[in-house]
């Protein structure tokens, strides 16, 4: 075969001279195509060739012998990798006419030819020139047609072109059609790439060595190289012959799946909808087409109504008439799959993209794209994912197969320090990503950006393993691929429902996770791609906690802090832990870090425990803690915004974010130890109350994240409190000790036992203060001792009042003086430290009797020293049995005084002792919401013989602040129940009015006395019936929502009540409940709700839509916190229907006495434009909100 030098200039006559070529016999196809592949094997028998060439690399000629066999199950997948990626991927379905043509040439008999270029030249291609496609000079064919089929890119110009049309279409004219196809595009695109031209050189080549009687099925783009006289190409120079670089290069076959085929699912060589590729197959004319069709549209209606949707057979019939009439006005002879789906989505979405169009889409997706799997043939060599697991534990020197059987093995990584043991922590990590059972983290994770030195891990490699490994081989062929299409399957629990196909819909929640999985991983290539969203649609939607997040993740991958993505050569161990380099611009974390700060005020109200690291990582973020060289030295731009914020938190959010606030200026430098440790002061003596105490554990627990690293290096930081531990009396310290020992459960045992041993250096110098007490055995001495000790202490006192003595038990000097004459506590401070931090230790009677107590809440204390999980009193040996409940209720009731006692018995009954209910009282007990939220938290967890005992009191509570809320939003609502003035008949007479109304008429009678002739009578009218108003309160009742879910039962009750309005209550998580009969009994109404889960607030505002009836009289409230999990595009598409219905809007974060709101700041905002007022509310001020505009409107 000769080869022309210089490209042959574009005629009209190439179309005509690929169609009667026949050396070789050109076959141009796409790699999916039903249309081609129905008609392959008669077009082959037609040519009955010597040889069938197709379009594959050498490297995949061992497994064609496979492809060709009989008990084949497509779809299946040929894999090309090297020890750390994947290099070239060709899937192959029943509708690849590749994959036919093999099956016919195995049956015939026919040599088959892999003739691309081989892989180790590709890879020598991949350099800045591989891909440089010359622009078209001017309008192309190819735009031409795009626009006027209205074509997105030249795959669904196909489909619109050549499968469409191929119907009743002959063999040799679908052929014609596809060349002609693949020479328009090579026109428009001016030519190959040099890639391409590469590629296209290696198959003349192949051409020329095969039999004369040969045919080449390549796709349609390359045929016009193959010609004799080549069009549009020219002979490449040479490939230089460099170093193997794909000299440990591995192919597979391996089983594969339609919804890996899907062209969406993030696949390389995928394509839309493979059902109806596969379904298109055996239709034979087009009769059988538009039967097929129909079949499709049914089963779409079986399984919108299974999923609860109306669909049925009237609307199968409509989309079948639907996509026959459009395929007529096409002029095709049966409906293409571009027509079914413009039938579908007009027929069953009916313009409810959001709504309605999202289940469509999904039953679509089930129906369309499917879940059928591929299967080997029997004797196919062993390949893939299984043989690089196996390779990378002996590597790694960890128990492999061959360990099968054997115990579980414990080791302890250095991950820092120890390439190997990277390495190993890497591979662990991925195992568990893509669910294969082998490894196990005993060690606690990290928290925040505090990072752990050491890992502990149990491995074993069981029966399981080998199964697991198998079974995820389907995803890919080497571990990284398996990982990365693991990454792009996450979703966070909360985004469950989110559509997070489409980026700009993508739950911020879960880019982080996939963030934070591919980077633990060492996913290099899925890292990259993800910090390229957080540029996008992420800045915009991610809440300030989601943003300090990804902040921290770019910090910590900056500094080389995660073990998947080393910086330095040192810390590499190929092939399992690659080096990671990346633009500087990918790591900027400075845009997220500025949105956090904007969005700061989302926190105020947050009782979140993970919403405190948040914002000690932004302070730590922000100082620049993990910055390193001069950038970490600098002062960061951020840092008085920062300081702002911060203060304003310390004032007006909530104790635990106020604590926090304080701890984190600690941090910055910006408060003195002395400060605050009278602010600590100040909070220890405002705990007299019960509210104070409440704010005290509040507060301790906020502030103890961030001081802790600092009271580490220098106890002075907690001087205020202790010098109010020294001078409160027994009476006082234990009124507080449980809000004490409460606001230092945030530290671990560890850490409290750390933090004793540094009070206990200052008490005690010397040792235990009884190290040294000589003990007196003989009571007469020991009387007498007493009493001489007794008289030297009055006339001390008496000569020097002033003067102070260290009282009994006491060794510390430093520790605040106690005056002679006032009597010394039982309980020394080294014992209210012991208390306080849940240590082991206390010797008088009085503490070990408290100690004891407290560890029956909040679990056995740790002991002195050590403070690790296992080294917990309650473990067995000889400790004390535990008390009974009624025993451990006198108990906290004799220490603690009554009023704690209720507060420490709904905390333990919220802690799951439901056993403490019997001994709360409905009638006395002292009602609040927190106790509310403690008690309806049982409701799911009792046995029904004790649900009577929790309704009873529940029902006290409630009736109880129902009461107490009543009497405080009466004001506001005055007037809104008072009968309105009417001149309609009525048997009640507004006597008042009607007076006032015929003054003018008055006359007096005979006898002097004043009376009226009324002209005009006034009656009094229902409230109702006159002002007709109604008022919808739409609860968001996912899991952060407890307090506002309770005030908004309370007040819907309040306001039903009223003849004026008419309530409507709407809960709603990822599911909406209509509660509107059960509003005049919160308690029920309540016990309905189940608190937790996702949220989907467009979900709950279209019920609220569907229900106003007279939108200029309706006004809507929704509670949430405007952590919108599903579709915030819905959300604001809702808010918006609402707002030009004339409905009256407002959205409250918080609807409690505090209004102090924890909120997603960003969507918020976009709520504001979307025409919703956003607040934070008292109850009072929502009543008043609520009068205001119906005594506006009725003016």
């Amino acid at each position: 075969m000769s080869v022309t030098t210089e490209p042959v200039h574009p005629d009209e006559d190439v179309p005509k001279r690929l169609a009667d070529s026949r050396a070789p016999y050109l076959i141009g196809v796409r790699h999916h195509s039903a249309a081609l592949a129905r008609v392959m094997p008669r077009l082959l028998a037609d040519v009955n060739p010597d040889a069938v060439l197709v379009e594959m690399p050498p490297d995949f000629q061992p497994w064609l012998e496979h492809l060709g066999k009989g008990d084949l199950e497509a779809p299946v997948a040929l894999a090309a990798c090297d020890d750390t990626r994947l290099i070239t991927f060709y899937p192959l379905a029943d509708f690849s006419p590749e994959l036919v043509a093999i099956r016919w040439a195995a049956k015939h008999k026919v040599p088959v030819i892999a003739c691309d270029l081989g892989l180790t030249a590709m890879g020598r291609l991949e350099t800045p020139c591989a891909n440089q496609d010359r622009e078209p000079d001017g309008p192309t064919a190819l735009g031409r047609l795009l626009r006027r089929h209205t074509a997105r890119d030249s795959g669904e110009l196909w489909e619109k072109l050549v499968e469409t049309p191929a119907f009743n279409s002959t063999p040799e004219a679908i052929r014609r059609a596809a060349l002609t196809f693949g020479w328009m595009v090579r026109h428009s695109s001016n030519g190959p790439s040099p890639a391409d031209r590469y590629r296209e050189a290696a198959m003349r080549e192949a051409v020329a060595a095969a039999p004369r009687k040969s045919v080449a099925v390549v796709g349609s783009f390359h045929a016009a190289a193959l010609l004799p006289e080549p069009a549009l190409w020219s002979a490449p120079t040479p490939l230089a012959c460099g170093g193997d670089l794909l000299a440990k290069l591995a192919t597979s076959l391996i089983p594969y799946s339609f919804d890996q085929l899907d062209q969406r699912s993030g696949y390389p060589a995928g394509v839309m909808d493979p059902v109806w590729q596969q379904t298109m197959l055996a239709a034979t004319d087009s009769e059988t087409a538009g039967q097929l069709a129909t079949d499709l549209a049914v089963a779409l209606c079986r399984h919108l109504r299974k999923a609860g949707h109306a669909a049925g057979t009237p609307d199968a019939i409509e989309i079948v008439r639907l996509a026959r009439d459009l395929s007529r006005l096409r002029g095709h002879a049966a409906p293409g799959r571009g027509e079914l789906l413009e039938a579908i989505e007009t027929s069953l979405v009916q313009g409810d993209l959001l709504g309605r169009g999202r289940a469509v889409a999904a039953a679509a997706q089930a129906v369309l794209v499917g879940s059928r799997r591929g299967r080997l043939p029997k004797g196919t060599p062993r390949s893939g994912l299984a043989p690089q697991i196996e390779a990378a534990t002996a590597r790694l020197r960890v128990p492999g197969p061959d360990a099968s059987g054997e115990e579980a093995r414990e080791l302890r990584l250095d991950p820092l320090r120890s390439r190997l043991d990277r390495g190993r922590a890497v591979l662990f990590r991925r195992l568990n990503l893509v669910g294969i059972g082998y490894a196990e983290r005993l060690d606690a994770g990290a928290l925040g950006n505090r990072e752990n030195l050491t890992e502990v891990w149990q491995v074993q490699w069981t029966g399981a393993t080998t199964a697991m490994v198998e079974a995820v081989g389907i995803h890919g062929v080497t571990l990284t691929q398996v990982c990365e299409a693991a990454v792009r399957r996450l979703r966070q629990p909360d985004a469950a429902d989110a559509d997070d196909d489409h980026l700009e819909h993508q739950h911020p929640q879960t880019t982080l996770a996939r963030l934070s999985a591919a980077a633990e991983c060492g996913l290099v290539d899925s890292v990259k791609a993800l910090l390229v969203q957080l540029d996008g649609p992420f800045l915009q939607t991610a809440s300030a906690a989601h943003l300090i997040e990804s902040a921290a993740i770019l910090q910590r991958i900056a500094a080389g802090h995660i073990l998947g993505l080393p910086l330095n050569d040192d810390d590499v161990l190929s092939p399992d832990v690659e080096r990671f380099e990346a633009n500087p611009e990918l790591l900027d974390d400075l845009p997220l870090l500025e949105a956090a700060l904007r969005g700061l005020d989302g926190l105020r109200g947050s009782d979140e425990p993970a919403d405190v690291v948040a914002l000690v990582d932004l302070t730590a973020m922000v100082r620049g803690d993990l910055r390193q060289g001069e950038q970490g030295r600098e002062p960061s731009p951020l840092l008085p915004a920062l300081r702002s914020h911060l203060a304003r938190l310390q004032g007006e959010g909530s104790p635990r974010m106020q604590g926090a606030a304080w701890g984190a200026l600690a941090m910055l430098g910006q408060v003195a130890a002395d400060r605050l440790g009278a602010m600590l002061a100040s909070w220890y003596d405002g705990a007299s109350m019960s509210e104070g105490r409440v704010q005290l554990r509040s507060r301790l627990q906020g502030l103890m994240v961030p001081l802790s690293p600092l009271v580490s290096s220098d106890p002075v930081w907690l001087s205020g409190l202790d010098e109010r531990l020294a001078s409160s009396s027994d009476e006082e310290f234990l009124a507080r000790l449980p809000a004490l020992r409460g606001g230092f459960q945030t530290l671990t045992p560890a850490d409290r036992a750390r933090l004793l041993i540094d009070r206990l250096a200052v008490l005690e110098p010397g040792g235990s203060a009884a190290a040294g007490t000589r003990t007196i055995d003989d009571p007469v001495a020991l009387a007498c001792a007493t009493a001489a000790d007794r008289a030297g202490r009055a006339a001390i006192a008496h000569l020097l009042p002033e003067f102070s003595l260290r009282g009994p038990g006491k060794s510390d000097p430093h520790a605040a003086s106690i005056r002679v004459s006032e009597p010394p506590g039982e309980l020394t401070l080294a014992e209210r430290w012991r208390l306080v931090l849940g240590v082991q230790g206390c010797k008088s009677a009085k503490g070990k009797r408290a100690a004891t107590t407290l560890d029956q809440l909040y679990g056995a204390s740790a002991r002195e020293g050590r403070g690790h999980r296992d080294d917990l009193a309650g473990q067995g040996g000889t400790e004390a049995a535990s008390p009974s409940a009624r025993e451990w209720v006198n108990d906290v009731n004799g220490l603690f005084g009554k009023e704690v006692c209720e507060e420490v018995l709904g905390e333990a009954a919220a802690g799951g002792r439901s056993a403490m209910l019997e001994h709360l009282d409905p009638s006395t007990v002292r009602p609040s919401v927190a106790l509310l939220e403690q008690v309806l938290s049982l409701r799911g967890a009792l046995p029904e013989r004790e649900l009577g005992r929790l309704r009873q009191l529940a029902r006290g509570i409630t009736e109880r602040l129902a009461k107490q809320l009543s009497d405080r939003l009466r004001p506001a609502l005055s007037g809104l129940s008072t009968a309105r003035p009417t001149r309609r008949r009525s048997r009640r007479l507004d006597f008042g009015r009607t007076v006032a109304t015929n003054l003018n008429t008055a006359y007096r009678r005979d006898d002097g006395r004043v009376a009226l002739a009324p002209r005009r009578l006034i009656y009094r009218s229902a409230a109702r019936r006159h002002m007709d108003w109604h008022l919808i309160f739409v609860v968001d009742v996912s899991g952060s929502m407890e307090a506002s879910v309770i005030y908004s039962a309370l007040a819907s009750a309040i306001f039903s009540a009223l003849p004026a309005i008419d309530v409507r209550f709407f809960a709603f998580s990822t599911e909406v409940i209509d509660l509107s009969g059960a509003v005049d009994d919160p308690l029920t109404l309540l016990l309905e709700v189940q608190v937790g889960g996702g949220t989907h607030i467009g979900l709950g505002l279209r019920a609220a839509r569907e229900a106003i009836r007279n939108p200029s009289r309706t006004l809507v409230v929704l509670v949430t916190d405007f952590e919108e999990g599903v579709s915030v595009p819905e959300m604001l598409a809702e808010i918006r229907m609402l707002a030009d219905s004339g409905a009256k809007l407002l959205g409250l974060a918080a609807l409690d006495d505090d209004a102090r709101p924890r909120y997603h700041a960003g969507n918020a905002s976009g709520v504001v434009s979307a025409g919703m007022s956003v607040a934070a509310v008292s109850p009072e001020r929502l009543a008043q909100w609520v009068g205001d505009h119906i005594r506006k409107a009725s003016s």
